[in-house]
């Protein structure tokens, strides 16, 4: 009653304002408006109103609100710069109270209030912009007897817009801007309006008129297109607030009652200025709000203007509308996401499957496996003697009698000396198929440490190549293969743990590798543990069981999976510290074991083998470097014994499922990069982020011995950006 009071005196003061401006003449309203009696009594009103709402919203007996009361003081204490409220109403007299005169929100005045129904929804797809300027339709209806020359200059002063205006525009010429491909992020209305029934109405010129029922579908596109402020800046909008909030349009801003041409310039000027300049949409409305006080000759101007909101949607900021909100990102702009990301998952998972990409992830892991970082040491459980072309000659000067790279004098020599460390294995890494000097056949025989090699033969290009047989005089035991897997370019990055060859006339009746069976060895000596086969016939030593690799594992799709091979985790040294401690075989014949090297190793495993370059027994690895056969063997153990003994992780790698869902996700996020970034140079650099995090999430992981694809997701994540970029037109046309 209070209200419609006031409304009532409101009235009387602008039509004193119309007569004054002589667009409505009534000779007997007094034209002095600071001494009308009508202001005075508006003024006692307004006072009344406030008086009454104050007191209305006090704490009272009322648990519940008491409850509300205490909760919102402590929200608003704690984040009153980020919050607005809305109040929800069946009934629009409640919107229309002056709220804002809650003494509860006396510390904080700059937060705003809005007003929505209690029934909502949010529109179900908004699509993103497709421009860098805040779009804005301005609409200059009937301006018969009011000026609209300061709201054209209110627009015109905006930074980073693009404004079309229409001046008394016919419907036809209104609807069909509406419905524009580019979209509108504002519709700015500024002339005659009026509610009725339901509805509102907007006077277009002076022959023409339209509710908002006759324009909805027109309103809706453009709200499907982006649209997500709406200002009347004309009287008596609620109408037109309540029928825009069927179409669920995210801000309605409205003058609630008949307004003077001043106020509502004064209003438009302050809340874009605000609103501008970077203050959220609530606070700059409140704020402009405030500054209506300045029109001491209209009692209650502050109470005009009017916020609608869908609390379904967050308030933008003047950045979202010139970059796009990705908070706007709604359901339906992801379905169309999800058949194109899972097409192109799909197709990538296809193409890797069929071996195309491996190339692609080996180079990765290479590159993941040079920015490991150095381990200082070399394993303090190896020796290695090596023979290179400087110790084959001193053989020759030294009369000794050579079957290949060493002669048996120098290995029974060698043997010797080695003694004084007491070790545990010696394999020698050196090809003898024909046996050894019966002088020292009968030492190796008896030495059950000692382990030799043969080579198995292989099956390539339709034709077996020859293996290489072992000593005769080593038994079965303790007899090895030395062959090694090895990717294109001769790369080594998987080692052999057993093979068994299907050809009968294989010279090498072996199943173990060298680096298995020693490392067995040793761990069985030294620590008394012996190797099992888990139920899934997986070879277990300790508590560490060792991944076999099949055809499609990880990077590989082409693999020759023969045998059980592990993948080689490589233990990287510098040039100046290598795997293991190393004495040439001509050091060790004249000068014996070092001191420095008897206080770093004891009880070590002992390797014997040809470093020189005409043996042709060199390997690439994953570093580009060139390494010696022996010494590739020293690391495939060093990978076993420190796996069980000191939990250095060995490579592992995720099931193919894992692998899928992990693809397919960056997929999807290449798309949704797609549809809430439209500037050119903000998707690249976002894209660029997006791979930045893949490869560090791949560089985080493998120094901990996971190799997760690296090459696949970021074909996904470009492809589907590409792809659903142009799709769904989202994407900006020009720079």
């Amino acid at each position: 009653n209070l209200y419609r009071s006031w409304q009532e005196s409101f009235y009387g003061v602008t039509r004193i304002y119309r007569n004054r401006e002589g667009w409505e003449i009534d000779e007997s309203i007094p034209t002095n408006i600071a001494t009308s009696n009508l202001v005075l009594e508006c003024s006692e009103k307004v006072r009344r109103l406030e008086a009454n709402m104050q007191s209305w919203l006090q704490p009272l007996v009322d648990i519940n609100w008491q409850n509300i009361r205490e909760r919102l003081a402590e929200e608003l204490a704690r984040h009153s710069s980020e919050i607005g409220l809305i109040i929800k109403a069946r009934k629009e007299i409640l919107w229309k109270l002056p709220w804002h005169v809650w003494d509860l929100l006396s510390k904080y005045p700059d937060v705003g209030i809005g007003y929505s129904t209690i029934e909502y929804a949010k529109f179900p797809c908004l699509k993103q912009k497709t421009h860098n300027k805040v779009g804005i339709l301005a609409v200059f209806g009937d301006s018969q007897n009011i000026d609209l020359t300061e709201d054209r200059q209110a627009l015109n002063n905006l930074n980073n817009t693009e404004s079309v205006f229409l001046d008394e525009p016919n419907s036809r010429e209104l609807i069909k801007k509406l419905r524009d491909d580019r979209g509108w992020d504002i519709f700015f209305f500024a002339g005659h309006s009026q509610s009725e029934t339901n509805t509102g109405r907007i006077y277009l010129n002076d022959r023409e008129s339209l509710t908002i029922e006759q324009f909805k579908n027109s309103l809706t596109e453009a709200i499907s297109k982006g649209l997500k402020i709406a200002i009347f800046n004309s009287c008596d909008g609620l109408g037109l607030a309540q029928k825009l909030a069927d179409l669920h349009i995210p801000i309605v801003i409205v003058m609630q009652e008949i307004v003077p041409d001043r106020i509502a310039q004064s209003f438009l000027t302050e809340f874009l200025t605000e609103y501008h300049s970077g203050q959220p949409l609530y606070t700059a409305v409140r704020r402009a709000q405030t500054r209506l006080e300045e029109f001491t000759d209209f009692p209650g101007a502050t109470w005009l203007p009017l916020i609608f909101q869908n609390p379904a949607t967050v308030p933008p900021q003047w950045n979202d509308l010139v970059n796009g909100n990705p908070d706007t990102l709604s359901l339906c702009q992801l379905l169309p996401l999800l058949p194109i990301s899972l097409i192109i998952s799909a197709m990538v998972l296809g193409v890797r499957w069929l071996g195309i990409l491996q190339p692609l992830e080996l180079y990765a892991f290479d590159r993941l496996m040079q920015l490991q970082p150095v381990e200082d040491k070399p394993d303090p459980r190896f020796l290695v003697v090596t023979v290179d072309e400087e110790d084959i000659q001193y053989q020759d000067s030294q009369a000794m009698i050579r079957n290949g790279s060493l002669s048996d004098l120098a290995l029974d020599r060698v043997l010797d000396k080695l003694e004084t460390l007491n070790p545990t294995t010696i394999a020698l890494d050196i090809y003898r198929p024909t046996g050894f000097h019966p002088a020292i056949s009968h030492r190796l025989q008896q030495d059950d440490r000692f382990f030799a090699i043969c080579k198995i033969q292989q099956f390539e290009d339709n034709k077996y190549i020859h293996g290489v047989a072992p000593p005769p005089e080593i038994v079965k035991q303790r007899l090895v293969f030395s062959d090694v897997p090895v990717d294109k370019y001769d790369i080594v990055r998987r080692q052999f743990l057993d093979m068994t060859s299907s050809n009968l006339s294989d010279p090498c009746h072996t199943r173990y590798s060298l680096s298995f069976l020693v490392a067995q060895h040793y761990l069985f000596v030294e620590h008394d543990i012996e190797a099992v086969h888990t139920s899934k016939k997986e070879w277990q030593l300790g508590n560490v069981v060792f991944k076999k690799l099949n055809n499609h594992s990880s990077g590989y799709h082409q693999l020759d999976d023969a045998g059980y091979q592990i993948l080689l985790n490589y233990r990287r040294n510098n040039s100046s510290q290598p795997i293991a401690y190393s004495i040439s075989l001509k050091e060790l014949l004249e000068q014996g074991i070092s001191e420095s090297i008897k206080e770093r190793i004891q009880k070590p495993i002992i390797l014997i083998g040809t470093i020189d370059r005409s043996y042709k027994d060199d390997h690439l690895t994953p570093y580009g470097k060139e390494i010696s056969g022996v010494f590739l063997q020293a690391q495939m153990i060093s990978q076993i014994l420190s796996a069980v003994l000191d939990n250095r992780p060995l490579l592992w790698y995720w099931h193919s499922r894992i692998e899928a869902i992990w693809i397919w996700f960056w997929s999807i996020t290449g798309g949704v990069l797609s549809i809430t970034i439209w500037q050119r140079w903000r998707l690249l650099l976002n894209v660029f982020c997006s791979i930045f995090i893949i490869v560090a999430i791949c560089f985080f992981l493998f120094a901990y011995g996971g190799w997760i694809p690296l090459i696949p997701p970021v074909l996904a994540l470009l492809i589907t950006t590409f792809l659903a970029a142009k799709k769904l037109d989202f994407v900006n046309k020009k720079d």
